[in-house]
């Protein structure tokens, strides 16, 4: 993605901060947990994953008893015969410390965007660790004007607590609604991003499909795969206001 080409675009139609999501919107989480899974199912029972079977369950963004109650049930694991519930141990006490990665350079463009005045937040659905993960992954956090989740007390979105204590501060700057972007993967972000009278737009590369946000209302021109697109959405997006 060009920078300076998202930072002039930004400034001219009046964008003032950007809320993003975090699990398969800043980190590529499904990919980081497939990689792990993989290696776990090698190094303990010598089997091998498929990708597009196993990327299509971590799709649903189940608790992690139930992904793996979903993972077993695949016929590449027909043969294994500890449960879930057995496997999921196995799983956090030998490989749940694993590392998370990002698909685009992140970092530069917050950097930009803190410059150019642009603020930004991240909101997540996490019940922990979001901060170490953030830190983890070389983010700043005194570059955010907030980072919430429900380890801070807050109901999970499509519910707008977390949002409107983004919001609250915010608008203490005054900025206004319509001056807000929220990118998100999942049809919660969505929801709760239209709520709030914020532009949306969809990373629907990991959760949920573009079909399924399309069915949910939001326009395809606002959905995209693949970070080096983004310009070419949100220029859209304001095309049509």
């Amino acid at each position: 993605m060009d920078i300076q080409r998202n930072l002039e675009s930004l400034k001219l139609n009046g964008v003032k901060a950007i809320i993003f999501d975090f699990d398969n919107t800043i980190s590529s989480t499904n990919k980081s947990l497939f990689q792990v899974l993989s290696k776990l199912f090698d190094l303990e029972f010598n089997l091998d994953l498929n990708e597009l079977q196993v990327m299509e369950v971590l799709r649903m963004n189940s608790n992690l008893v139930d992904m793996f109650e979903s993972i077993l049930n695949l016929d590449c694991l027909n043969s294994l015969t500890l449960s879930a519930s057995e496997l999921y141990d196995l799983f956090k006490f030998k490989y749940s410390d694993y590392d998370y990665y990002t698909e685009y350079e992140f970092k530069n463009w917050f950097k930009e965007l803190k410059i150019a005045g642009i603020q930004i937040a991240v909101v997540s659905n996490r019940s922990f660790g979001l901060k170490q993960r953030l830190q983890q992954l070389g983010f700043d956090l005194s570059g955010f004007i907030s980072v919430v989740s429900q380890e801070d007390g807050f109901k999970k979105k499509p519910e707008p607590a977390m949002f409107m204590y983004v919001y609250d501060k915010l608008s203490k700057d005054g900025i206004k609604p319509n001056q807000i972007i929220s990118i998100g993967d999942h049809l919660t972000d969505y929801k709760v991003s239209t709520y709030m009278g914020f532009h949306f737009f969809a990373y629907s590369k990991y959760t949920s499909l573009k079909k399924e946000f399309k069915e949910a209302g939001l326009d395809s021109s606002l959905i995209f795969e693949n970070w080096n697109n983004f310009n070419k959405v949100l220029e859209q997006k304001f095309k049509q206001l």
